[in-house]
């Protein structure tokens, strides 16, 4: 007799849905042969045991191929520090031609070899108690109205308006028994909202909601009381950047290996001047593929700044009437 598979939908929408200008969308599933190329160049690792993570980034449109090659030798010689920090066993960075845009895109790969290491348990648990689930397959999708801002004259929509929708495939056997063996293995943990206790038993959640800010002001969702309201990139932005500044300029500034200031400004400024953003991210392992894909952003384009704007936002923050005030940037 068949498994009988427990499908899950979930679709949300908020405000008025039109055509989205910054998307991201995730899925979860098996295939091998997806798997076997993404490890095929890191010959030391196996997609039985090891993890590959690859992430794309397309290239600015302007850059041409010499300049773009000396950018990708640059990365090349500071992966080494990068790769000895996260453990890895694989690391590599190539530009290859998008025949959909006709752009390069360049790729920064990583790969982990299963060993005893903390980061790699943790991930293996997650990997377990996927199987446990016996989830066969996830799609979800994050669609935002709003758009990222390419210059800092743009204003965002009064209200953040979107949808997420999603659908999850499972054994519904396996998918019952871990829900049963969690609850009897945590009996102090928080009851499930309500919202979640209807997922779990009918599979399906449908709301439609005004705006996000009904749900904040009414508590559902929760919002720490010492940052400023705002909904939109700008407001992220506006909030996230001086203390970005103050980071960056807290930075020790030694002789030689020990100037971290000048490795982390020297790096921004190359992945500035080399790409647009971010396209995907594609985590390979147990022959399972998972893939994020992202469409609108385009943060080096306008929203983040360059990197002489940035060394300056790290003056001295007050919080002023009206929000918080940087010496460079007030909202």
């Amino acid at each position: 007799m068949a498994a009988s598979i427990k499908e899950v939908s979930l679709n949300v929408i908020v405000g008025q849905h039109t055509q989205p200008n910054t998307k991201v969308t995730l899925t979860f599933q098996s295939n091998y042969s997806e798997c076997q190329d993404l490890f095929s160049k890191a010959q030391e690792l196996t997609p039985d045991t090891d993890v590959i993570v690859q992430v794309s980034f397309p290239a600015k449109s302007g850059i041409d191929d010499f300049t773009l090659g000396e950018h990708i030798g640059f990365f090349k010689n500071k992966l080494n520090l990068l790769s000895d920090g996260l453990k890895t066993r694989y690391n590599n960075i190539e530009s290859e031609r998008d025949y959909v845009t006709y752009n390069k895109v360049l790729k920064l790969t990583f790969g982990w070899a299963n060993n005893n290491d903390r980061n790699f348990m943790d991930l293996n648990e997650v990997i377990t108690n996927t199987a446990k689930l016996g989830i066969q397959n996830v799609d979800v999708s994050l669609d935002i109205n709003q758009r990222i801002p390419t210059n800092n004259y743009e204003t965002d929509e009064p209200k953040l308006t979107g949808k997420l929708s999603g659908n999850l495939k499972c054994n519904e056997m396996r998918f019952n028994t871990f829900v049963k063996d969690f609850l009897r293995d945590n009996p102090y943990v928080p009851p499930f909202p309500g919202m979640f206790g209807s997922l779990l038993i009918s599979g399906n959640v449908d709301l439609r909601l005004h705006n996000l800010e009904d749900l904040v002001d009414n508590g559902i969702l929760p919002w720490p009381q010492e940052i400023p309201r705002f909904s939109g990139f700008n407001g992220l932005k506006s909030f996230a950047l001086p203390f970005v500044g103050q980071g960056l300029n807290s930075l020790p500034r030694g002789e030689g290996d020990m100037n971290i200031y000048g490795l982390v400004t020297e790096v921004y400024e190359n992945i500035y001047n080399s790409i647009t953003g971010i396209s995907e991210i594609k985590v390979a392992f147990r022959n399972h593929v998972l893939t994020l894909k992202f469409t609108g952003f385009e943060f080096f384009s306008g929203y983040f700044p360059d990197i002489d704007t940035l060394k300056n936002l790290g003056g001295g923050q007050v919080q002023g009437q009206g929000g918080y005030q940087n010496d460079n940037y007030t909202y």
